[in-house]
């Protein structure tokens, strides 16, 4: 009989327990997907809990800001022939203290490994990261540890001024916990890796044409991350970043999630319906805007937004002039995806 109890109470621990999850290369991000993360000002009183099986609940974040991450095809995105190796690009629309910024991401995504290979914004272009960032191996699990080790340069230009920012990192990730996290968006199973990040930060400056070394800094960076094989997610839900006495400082999570396969079929015109006429003389009409997109974009080759007008309900043509001669992204935006292509202007 008491053979029979302990039974009984272990299945029921099993039964009631949180599963230890597996992510795999087919449980994240598509082509299409579209991710709003909220930034959370005032987090310090979340805590980043113990190892092993645990729950977190961070269902009062709020959200102070906002950042739109879409995942968009390689030819869809400036610099492409810079990363032939990129799979597919995270465009990070940012609201930087009202002023519109945004960041392109590139990334190999394979059935083994998930890694970044470097970014491009208007401020620096195309930045490499030598070899790559290791975001995670597939399959990844509790209890896994794996490294990164990489390298940056970014040289911003501006008038004759030049400088030059080396970056080398090693980031040693620990998946050391999992359980539920609590969101204000739901509730997901996941697991929790720890990074523990050593940093070198060296400034050069150009002059005539040697780069001059002007100081370095080292520093530790650590942080925590939390990723789940939720179908309806497919991405990381939630970032706490910590200082050297394990405080936390900063943060985001996942607060909605638009998926290609589920929310994007439902707009009333496909993705290739929209028609991006060149009239000439700097001008171009975009015509048959699905129903649905609320803002249209245009970019030029460095990312940087240089026109942007709203879409008001029932407008589905927009005409834009004065355009320089040069290459442009021009992409409309809805809630829940994107679509962009390229244009050049004569």
């Amino acid at each position: 009989m008491k053979s029979l109890k302990l039974l009984i109470l272990f299945l029921f621990v099993i039964s009631f327990s949180n599963a230890q999850i597996t992510i795999n290369s087919n449980d994240l991000i598509s082509i299409g997907d579209t991710l709003i993360q909220g930034e959370d000002d005032n987090i310090t009183s979340f805590l980043t809990g113990g190892t092993g099986e645990q729950t977190w609940d961070f269902s009062g974040m709020t959200t102070d800001s906002q950042d739109t991450l879409i995942f968009i095809a390689l030819a869809d995105a400036p610099f492409a022939s810079a990363f032939p190796d990129a799979e597919l690009v995270l465009e990070i629309l940012q609201d930087n203290n009202g002023t519109p910024d945004t960041m392109f991401m590139y990334i190999d995504h394979e059935p083994g490994y998930l890694h970044i290979l470097g970014m491009s914004a208007a401020q620096y272009n195309a930045v490499h990261s030598y070899p790559y960032q290791n975001i995670m191996p597939f399959p990844v699990t509790y209890g896994d540890e794996f490294y990164s080790v990489y390298m940056s340069l970014i040289k911003y230009y501006n008038g004759t001024d030049s400088i030059m920012h080396k970056q080398y990192a090693k980031d040693t990730v620990n998946v050391n916990a999992y359980g539920d996290v609590i969101l204000p968006s739901g509730t997901f199973n996941s697991l929790r890796f720890y990074h523990n990040v050593y940093r070198t930060d060296s400034i050069f400056i150009k002059t005539g044409t040697d780069w001059i070394f002007v100081n370095s800094n080292e520093y530790p960076s650590d942080y925590y991350e939390w990723w789940t094989n939720d179908p309806t997610v497919k991405m990381k839900i939630a970032e706490l970043q910590t200082d050297e006495q394990g405080n936390v400082t900063g943060g985001n999570f996942m607060k909605n999630v638009f998926l290609h396969n589920t929310s994007v079929k439902n707009i009333d015109k496909n993705f290739s319906d929209i028609i991006i006429l060149n009239i000439g003389n700097g001008e171009i009409a975009v015509k048959n805007i699905p129903k649905g997109y609320k803002r249209l974009c245009i970019y030029d080759v460095s990312g940087k937004e240089i026109y942007s007008e709203s879409i008001y309900s029932g407008k589905d043509e927009i005409s834009v002039r004065h355009l320089i001669p040069g290459i442009y992204i021009v992409s409309v935006f809805s809630e829940k995806g994107k679509i962009a292509k390229k244009i050049v202007i004569d």
